[in-house]
């Protein structure tokens, strides 16, 4: 239900809200990847990394929930974090969409409800801040 209200775009990404604003759920694809992925960007690379790192701590318990695991960039070097699960395909091959789809949404599915707690921790967190 989280994309469902959503409409298509001509971008290679889509994104869903996660109820705190500026934390997005997105799917991206490209030649080579489909994935699935939190996209932390508040504006603010102090706050963004702090909300990175309080999930962090959280890596196991996440990952357990997810079933898998999953790639933890803090992307130091940018404003933004993320965190994602990747799989290889190619968007623009036509023979692949059905394993990219179920896939991706597969993995959605699993990282919204790993994520869910946590962030209801989070934006806790934010509020009292």
């Amino acid at each position: 239900n989280l994309f469902q209200n959503i409409n298509p775009v001509t971008s290679h990404y889509i994104g869903a809200g996660s109820g705190i604003s500026r934390i997005r759920f997105v799917f991206v694809t490209s030649r080579t990847y489909g994935r699935a992925e939190l996209y932390i960007d508040r504006g603010f690379k102090d706050e963004n990394e702090l909300i990175f790192d309080f999930l962090f701590d959280l890596k196991t318990q996440i990952e357990n929930d997810f079933g898998g695991t999953l790639i933890w960039e803090r992307l130091d070097e940018k404003r933004a974090c993320r965190i994602k699960a990747s799989y290889e395909g190619n968007v623009f091959d036509k023979e692949q969409w059905p394993m990219m789809i179920d896939s991706m949404t597969n993995a959605m599915v699993r990282f919204e409800a790993a994520l869910k707690n946590p962030l209801i921790a989070v934006n806790k967190k934010l509020k009292a801040s």
